[in-house]
């Protein structure tokens, strides 16, 4: 679902609250996430893991390092990640 320019800062927690899963990278949006108790993966530069990585059961993070213009997670590392934490709230099977 693509909401930019759709709503408020204000309405992202209830939007994100609906979520079986959020995806996100290291942005407000993940604290928001955080604060909405939703279940997320989060994806970090290395370097910034240990320092702003949340303490909660609910996010997982995956911590990759940073190529010329992305990070250098594979598509197949993040979809797996995703599946595992949908699983493991029982709404994959």
């Amino acid at each position: 679902m693509d909401t930019a320019g759709n709503v408020s800062y204000q309405g992202t927690v209830p939007l994100i609250q609906k979520c079986d899963l959020y995806l996100t990278s290291d942005t407000a949006a993940l604290h928001l996430a955080w604060a909405a108790g939703a279940p997320a993966v989060v994806l970090f530069r290395e370097e910034n893991l240990g320092r702003y990585r949340l303490a909660t059961e609910r996010i997982r993070c995956l911590a990759g390092n940073e190529l010329k213009d992305r990070l250098d997670f594979s598509v197949e590392e993040v979809l797996s990640t995703c599946l595992e934490r949908l699983g493991s709230s029982g709404w994959a099977s």
